[in-house]
Formats: C-alpha cells, sequence, structure tokens
C-alpha cells in the first residue's frame, strides 16, 4: 500500500482473501474495476494502454498495472527479479507472471494524495520509463 493515503486500509482484505483460499499468489487493487477520483485524461489512457499491453504480453487480464495496492503471497518475492527503483509495479507484475505465479484483481477505491508528492515523472516522461520498463523486464 502506498503511504500517501490515497488506499482505505479497510479494504486489505479484498486483496488478501483470495490468497487465503489459495485462488492466487498475487492479488492487484485496481481501481479500473473499482472506483477513483479523477486522474489526468493523458495519464488515465496510459494506464489503460500499458494494462492492455502487459495482458497481451502475458496473457492475463491486467487492468491496472500501476497499482500501489496489493498483496502476495511472501515467497513470491524470494522469486522474482526487481531491479527498478521506481517502475517496480510492472516489472513484478511481469516477472510474476512468467515464473508461474497466480495473479488477479480485487475493485478498490482510491481517493486523492492526501501526502507527500508523488516521486512520479510529469505524464510523457512517466510512461516513457513505464514502458522502457516493461520492454527490458518482458525481454530478460
Amino acid at each position: 500500500m502506498d503511504a500517501d493515503g490515497q488506499h482505505d486500509p479497510g479494504q486489505i482484505a479484498r486483496l488478501v482473501e483470495p490468497i487465503l483460499n489459495n485462488e492466487y499468489d498475487f492479488v492487484i487493487g485496481s481501481r479500473i474495476l473499482g472506483t477513483k477520483e479523477n486522474n489526468t485524461r493523458f495519464r488515465s489512457i496510459g494506464l489503460h494502454f500499458f494494462s492492455f499491453i502487459i495482458s497481451m504480453l502475458l496473457g492475463v487480464k491486467i487492468t491496472d498495472c500501476s497499482s500501489g495496492f496489493r498483496a502476495f503471497k511472501a515467497r513470491l518475492l524470494n522469486s522474482v527479479t526487481l531491479l527498478e527503483d521506481q517502475y517496480h509495479t510492472s516489472e513484478l507484475i511481469i516477472d510474476a507472471v512468467k515464473k508461474g505465479f497466480r495473479i488477479g484483481e480485487a475493485p478498490i477505491s482510491i481517493s486523492k494524495r492526501k501526502y507527500g508528492q508523488s516521486k512520479k515523472a510529469k505524464d510523457l516522461l512517466y510512461g516513457l520509463n513505464f514502458g522502457k520498463t516493461i520492454l527490458k523486464t518482458w525481454w530478460r
């Protein structure tokens, strides 16, 4: 969960329950399946575009590839390779699926940031770096 106040800790059970029921090894909280306060139009288009690309590459439906609200079995972290400092969400999804972990999503709600400032680059630069991470992770 991000520490900026966007996520509701009361929704943790939505992410953990499918793991405890052995349905998935990794669950992403999806604001696309749930609700969100407005993003910029550019960022919203980018989220849908990159989620589509990752879904096509992996053969697994992903609607929110940049969600910071997720849960996974501890053994997953011992198995995946994470090299990125900032664009690790796509890296984690791609490497987990490539290594055979079962991944799913749960609807969540997300609010506007309450604390701190985003460390993300501006929209276009963020999108370029996010896309670069997808390609690098896919090819390794």
